[in-house]
């Protein structure tokens, strides 16, 4: 069963605040859409917005 959009959406603010970054909703939302919905894709995109700042 695929995770919720929101799920991942959530894991991302999650990860982000725990790291001491602002992760606006709007941004996790397109990643957790881009990586459709897969939670391993989303963190690595994550990870490479964060680097490109």
């Amino acid at each position: 069963m695929p995770i919720m959009l929101s799920q991942v959406c959530q894991i991302l603010q999650t990860k982000s605040k725990k790291e001491g970054l602002n992760l606006p909703m709007e941004l996790a939302r397109r990643i957790a859409d881009k990586s459709n919905r897969n939670l391993c894709r989303a963190l690595l995109l994550c990870e490479t917005c964060r680097v490109q700042q």
